[in-house]
């Protein structure tokens, strides 16, 4: 059965060029990710955002010291990130394992010795791992309809949503709840049933044997998670190509086997806790009925089942934790803007929308700034800090903070998270990573000869990381702050004329250099407006 699409061999990423003269450094990227809740299940184990500086500053030459007993990379940082990448793409056909207390784990499928091409990501079967509790019936069997649809796929085995009106699922049941609309995707949280007195609902199912074999799923092993769905809008990518970049061009970036305890370079930084386990799940005819009937602007495809994704539940939770979300942009100035620019990249985009500056704004220069930080800085990341756990807890009415908690204590605790933790070395990875992918600038694709398919590839990267979601779960009363990235779908090559034209805008138009006196905010502003 073949393991591909015309929808999947249309997006795929080719495997990307080796330089001969350059060593292959080959990546085992079999990882464990950390509570698919994105909480840690015992707060006192979870990384305190305490006032070390031992993440402040990261080196990220790939020369390191004596002490670290390895030898001198001969590499280049973009090197790395293409050898990772390369490895990545031969291992990208992946198993995932749930777990019963909701934590995910990641276990690359090397290919046969007859599989030479990619894998894709989504067609693995998930291993579940057994619940000590778990009673009922393991296995059900699919209608002919779920089984034909199943096979439309043509891939061996999948996670799978079905509805069934059998009384002895109880334990196995879920439901769905509406909780965010976006321009090209509707977000729905996963609940248990349980407790609940029902004749029937949704349950999921790992299947295989070409659609003759479904395990039942427990349903606390899924209800920590949101369910995303795209609206199938003509340009948007489907789910199962999502998942397929995430985990074979995104994910490596962010994980590596060197990882130690000093990890200062692109070689051995693993940041894998700060992803999302992003798990496949092909969704039938009564699952999609139901989710359009909360969200009509769903439009399901007509010919073959359709996927969505499970993705941790980052909410607010009532008196445990305050959830905000912030987006790093461009933690380094674009290549293009003129040497006597005095606004980054991001904010002079929003100068340029003349919509003025939100009061939880931030230059992103400010949070990846690698020099001593003044009274100034601290003061704008502390201002920005206070600004945006406000109008979470002001508009979520779940982010209330119970009484005898100080607003003051969360601020402090975000701008340690950001200044010395954690949160530190994460944008500092993204800022690095942003200026070795992309060095020269989008404008500088037309200006002299180059390898057209790995600068589009490395841009398309870039900008990825440019446009991602971070959310920052805050705990009330103790334990380390989490925080998880999203939005890493990676960025299609048809958006490349869209960048160009922007850059070229903001250029032309004199946004990074005119009207000194007006939007301030930029690190890049002159002293006498800060």
């Amino acid at each position: 059965m073949p393991l591909s699409s015309p929808t999947l061999d249309k997006f795929r990423t080719l495997l990307r060029p080796r330089k001969p003269e350059q060593p292959a450094v080959k990546a085992n990227i079999d990882k464990h990710e950390s509570s698919a809740s994105g909480l840690p299940s015992d707060p006192q184990s979870a990384n305190l955002e305490a006032l070390s500086i031992s993440n402040a500053k990261l080196d990220y030459s790939t020369g390191d010291s004596a002490s670290s007993q390895r030898p001198v990379s001969r590499m280049s940082d973009l090197d790395v990130l293409h050898a990772r990448l390369s490895n990545a793409h031969l291992l990208a056909h992946h198993q995932f394992e749930l777990h019963p207390a909701g934590g995910v784990s990641y276990k690359p499928h090397p290919p046969g010795p007859n599989r030479h091409e990619r894998q894709p990501s989504h067609s693995l079967l998930p291993h579940i791992y057994p619940s000590p509790d778990a009673q009922g019936p393991g296995l059900l069997e699919l209608t002919r309809r779920e089984i034909e649809r199943f096979r439309s796929l043509a891939v061996p085995s999948a996670l799978c949503c079905i509805q069934r009106q059998n009384d002895d699922l109880a334990q196995y049941l879920i439901n769905f709840e509406s909780l965010n609309e976006g321009a090209a995707n509707a977000v729905f949280s996963v609940r248990s049933d349980q407790g609940v007195i029902r004749t029937g609902g949704f349950l999921f199912v790992a299947v295989t044997d070409a659609g003759n074999t479904a395990t039942t799923i427990p349903s606390h092993m899924v209800a920590d998670k949101v369910l995303r769905v795209s609206k199938g809008l003509p340009k948007s990518m489907r789910s199962e190509v999502i998942v397929d970049g995430f985990m074979a061009d995104v994910r490596p970036l962010f994980v590596s086997h060197l990882a130690s305890a000093k990890g200062q370079t692109l070689e051995d930084i693993d940041l894998d806790k700060h992803l999302m386990a992003h798990l496949p799940v092909v969704l039938f005819d009564e699952a999609m009925s139901a989710l359009q009937k909360m969200v009509p602007a769903i439009c399901p495809l007509k010919d073959t089942a359709q996927f969505g994704i499970l993705l941790p539940n980052m909410s607010t939770v009532t008196g445990q934790n305050v959830t905000f979300e912030i987006k790093p942009k461009w933690l380094a100035q674009s290549p293009n803007a003129p040497p006597e620019a005095i606004r980054c990249r991001t904010c002079a985009l929003q100068f340029s929308r003349g919509k003025g500056t939100p009061v939880d704004y931030i230059c992103p220069l400010r949070l990846s700034h690698e020099g001593a930080a003044v009274d100034s800085d601290m003061a704008q990341i502390r201002r920005w800090a206070t600004n945006a756990l406000s109008l979470q807890i002001n508009k979520d009415k779940n982010a209330h903070l119970p009484q005898g908690t100080a607003l003051e204590t969360l601020v402090d605790r975000v701008v340690a998270y950001f200044t010395s933790g954690d949160g530190r070395t994460l944008l500092l990875h993204l800022k690095k990573l942003q200026e070795t992918l992309d060095s020269e600038g989008i404008l500088q694709r037309y200006a002299h000869p180059r390898d057209d398919f790995n600068f589009i590839y490395d841009l398309r990267l870039a900008m990825t990381l440019r446009d991602c979601s971070l959310f920052v779960v805050v705990p009330i009363s103790g334990g380390g702050i989490i925080s998880k990235l999203a939005d890493l779908d990676f960025k299609s090559a048809e958006k490349v004329d869209d960048w160009r034209d922007k850059e070229t805008a903001l250029v032309n138009e004199g946004w990074y250099v005119k009207n000194p006196e007006a939007h301030g905010v930029c690190l890049l502003a002159p002293k006498t407006l800060t």
